[in-house]
C-alpha cells in the first residue's frame, strides 16, 4: 500500500482519517475501508538543502510558452524588484536558456568588435589613410542598417 502511504504523506497529518475512511475495492467484488487494511502513517521524508558556494539556493524552474524569452524575463526581474525585498545576504540568478543566450550574445559581440577591428586594420594598411579607412566603414555601416531596417520591417 505505498500508494495510500505516499499520499497520506503529502496531505498532511489532517487528512490521515480522511484516507482510513477511503472505500478500497477489495477480491470478493466489495469494498473495504483502507484504515482497516493498512497502517497510514505521516513520514515526514528527507530534507534536502542545496548550496552554492555554501550559500543555501533555492531553484525555481518554469516553462515559458506563447512570447518570446526575452521579454518574459524583463517582466519576471520587473515584477520581482518591484515585490520582493531580499535580505542582504540574499541574491537572485537568473539561469538557464536565457544565461546562455545572454552569454552567447556577449561572446558573438566581442567576435564582432574583433572582426571589424582586423578588416579596419587590414583597410589602414591598405589605403594609408584615415579618410579612406573611416568612409569605407561609414558606407559599411549604412548599408548594414538599411538591409537590418528592410528585413525587420513588417509590411502593412
Amino acid at each position: 500500500m505505498a500508494g495510500a502511504r505516499d499520499a497520506a504523506t503529502a496531505a498532511g497529518p489532517r487528512r490521515r482519517g480522511a484516507f482510513a475512511a477511503l472505500a478500497v475495492p477489495v477480491r470478493a467484488g466489495g469494498r473495504a475501508r483502507l484504515g482497516d487494511l493498512a497502517t497510514i502513517e505521516i513520514d515526514p521524508g528527507e530534507t534536502e538543502i542545496h548550496r552554492d558556494d555554501l550559500r543555501g539556493m533555492v531553484a525555481v524552474t518554469a516553462r515559458l510558452s506563447g512570447r518570446d524569452l526575452g521579454s518574459a524575463v524583463r517582466e519576471i526581474q520587473r515584477r520581482l524588484a518591484a515585490s520582493v525585498a531580499l535580505p542582504p545576504d540574499a541574491s537572485i540568478q537568473y539561469g538557464g536558456l536565457w544565461a546562455q543566450q545572454q552569454a552567447s550574445f556577449r561572446d558573438l559581440a566581442l567576435v564582432l568588435l574583433a572582426v571589424t577591428s582586423l578588416v579596419a586594420l587590414v583597410l589602414l594598411v591598405s589605403f594609408r589613410s584615415w579618410v579612406q579607412l573611416f568612409a569605407v566603414l561609414a558606407v559599411v555601416a549604412a548599408v548594414t542598417v538599411r538591409r537590418v531596417r528592410r528585413a525587420v520591417a513588417v509590411p502593412g
